[in-house]
């Protein structure tokens, strides 16, 4: 598969594109979830499920600023 490494300005990317943009395995990515640490998944079909991108993009946003505070 060939997934481009950033994301849309806007719309909806799939939790696989996610894993591989924040560089995470399928199971942390779930837990993740489960922990609420990552924004929710929207229900977009009867099978699909996908994240909005700029919910993705302020959490990295979030993600950096405490990295930095930290470091």
């Amino acid at each position: 598969m060939n997934y481009h490494l950033d994301l849309p300005q806007t719309g909806f990317v799939t939790p696989k594109r996610v894993q591989h943009y924040l560089s995470i395995s399928n199971s942390t990515m779930y837990q993740w979830l489960a922990d609420k640490y990552l924004p929710p998944l929207y229900k977009v079909g009867p099978r699909a499920v996908r994240f909005r991108a700029e919910d993705i993009r302020e959490f990295e946003t979030k993600l950096l600023a405490r990295t930095a505070r930290e470091g």
